[in-house]
């Protein structure tokens, strides 16, 4: 629908392609923030509305929407929805009614305060009220639900010195990606475990990232800055490699050392259940959990005063495995499609593109504008692979096949 609606000669400036509007509204309905096209140059103002009506739905999630047409319907979940919802968010607000009246109260609140407060920024450096308006909240919107689509031709790179925009947009992106579920905790003010690690995790991954960027770039892109632009520009792309997509420098300009950090934190993405991308920040630290302990010879995996159930650790295990599996096969694929040499810069542009289309994150090294058809394709599917997710392939893998009732005797194999 989106495709359709982004074809129409009203949507465009001078009209584009079908695969155009397809790569599009894909890149809007997984909040991905991907771009073969100037957002505000290249769309009308119907077809900016179409996007970020897409990135809205994509954002809130399509599993949120279809809870609140059957609830509108008064119609009865079927079971394998009811326990697909479980596993997105969380055993605790299994009440439907309750678990959607307050996703959609804030996201509401959350954009709400957004815009405001953006608005009198664009309002108040020379945009005109209804153009500062619809700005303020097309990238209201865009930053919650970790989009990365802007309708400026280069990001925020005007605004990388404004500690003003930085921290709203900083502060949008973090509430889209922490998860709903984590704020129905802070709310009641009692953490559960999956709320201490989403908020850990994601301070650490924020912290370690913004030092090695840093630290990296600091006498290399962001030598023209003083140091507390470098802190600012550091802290800002810390934040929004974790599925946002928003930049505020030229990434072609950073090391291949910042942009391997770069790719890992997109790998990592967000926490579950909320607008972000990525095999989640719970899915890497059980993961990571269970080597350490591994290596030191324990049984259980405990945090927080708490042990981690094997069937998490098996999840996680399957779904680092399955993502990195696409990962190798969505490189192979833009490599063949790729009618380029495959040179060093092209291979990493190409990396670069898979890992951030797979995280749903945006970011690129404008390759995106490069692609083949068959490129685009593989980018396609990549994003929506990334915003499936792994874990609904492993549910639906669950759900739909017979149980083996049978054990057979134990017998060891070697490994390593």
């Amino acid at each position: 629908m989106g495709s359709v609606l982004l074809v129409l000669p009203l949507s465009s400036i001078k009209g584009i392609s079908f695969i155009d509007a397809l790569f599009t509204s894909t890149s809007a309905i997984c909040v991905t923030g991907l771009t073969v096209l100037d957002t505000g140059k290249d769309f009308t103002m119907f077809g900016k509305i179409v996007i970020l009506v897409l990135i809205q739905i994509g954002g809130l999630g399509i599993m949120t929407f279809s809870v609140l047409f059957l609830l509108f319907l008064r119609d009865k979940m079927p079971w394998n929805a009811k326990i697909a919802i479980k596993t997105t968010y969380s055993e605790k607000y299994f009440d439907l009614k309750y678990l959607i009246k307050n996703i959609i109260a804030v996201t509401v609140m959350v954009e709400t305060v957004g815009t405001l407060f953006l608005f009198i920024y664009f309002h108040f450096h020379g945009f005109a009220f209804n153009n500062a308006l619809f700005i303020a909240l097309f990238h209201s919107v865009s930053a919650f639900c970790n989009a990365g689509f802007s309708l400026f031709s280069n990001s925020l790179i005007d605004y990388q010195e404004s500690w003003y925009v930085n921290l709203i947009i900083m502060f949008l992106i973090i509430a889209g990606g922490i998860g709903f579920t984590v704020f129905l905790d802070i709310r009641r003010k009692k953490f559960s475990l999956h709320s201490k690690i989403a908020l850990t995790v994601t301070g650490i991954l924020i912290l370690l990232g913004t030092l090695f960027i840093l630290f990296s770039e600091y006498s290399n892109s962001l030598a023209q800055l003083d140091l507390n632009g470098k802190i600012l520009v550091s802290l800002f792309q810390s934040v929004t490699t974790r599925t946002a997509g928003f930049n505020t420098v030229n990434l072609n300009q950073f090391k291949d050392f910042s942009l391997i950090i770069i790719m890992m934190l997109m790998f990592i993405g967000a926490s579950p259940g909320s607008c972000g991308g990525g095999v989640k920040t719970t899915t890497f630290t059980v993961f990571l959990l269970t080597l350490i302990s591994t290596a030191r010879g324990r049984d259980y995996i405990n945090i927080f005063k708490r042990t981690i159930p094997k069937e998490i650790i098996f999840k996680s295990f399957a779904i680092i495995l399955i993502s990195v599996s696409t990962l190798i096969l969505g490189i192979l694929a833009l490599a063949y499609f790729d009618p380029t040499p495959m040179n060093r810069f092209d291979f990493l542009s190409s990396t670069f593109e898979a890992f951030s289309a797979l995280g749903t994150v945006g970011l690129s090294m404008g390759y995106t504008q490069k692609l083949t058809m068959g490129g685009k394709i593989i980018i396609i599917l990549l994003m929506y692979i990334g915003r499936v997710g792994p874990l609904t392939l492993l549910l639906g893998l669950r759900y739909t096949s017979k149980k083996h009732m049978i054990k057979f005797a134990e017998e060891n194999v070697m490994l390593g």
